[in-house]
């Protein structure tokens, strides 16, 4: 990453393009690191989220229910290990 401060007043700026940048860095890191998860968005019509079966079978636990309704984010951080695990295992 090469950034060039033309000004000390800009230093701040150029701070806050540099963190940006890792930020963005990290993300897209993720993304290839779950992308398995990724690659079916494109194919769930809008507002929809493609699961695999065995996440809808964990939900008949009570236990996995309650963790479900408690943390918005479950089904997903649920898909992506059980997504990485069924691909890493071939």
């Amino acid at each position: 990453m090469k950034i060039i401060v033309v000004c000390l007043s800009c230093r701040s700026l150029v701070r806050i393009q540099a963190e940006s940048q890792k930020k963005n860095n990290m993300n897209l890191q993720e993304k290839i690191k779950d992308a398995h998860y990724h690659k079916y968005a494109g194919i769930a019509p809008e507002g929809f989220v493609l699961i695999p079966k065995e996440v809808l079978e964990e939900l008949k636990d009570f236990d996995n229910w309650k963790e479900f309704i408690s943390d918005e984010k479950w089904v997903e951080k649920r898909s992506k290990q059980i997504l990485n695990s069924i691909f890493s295992s071939e």
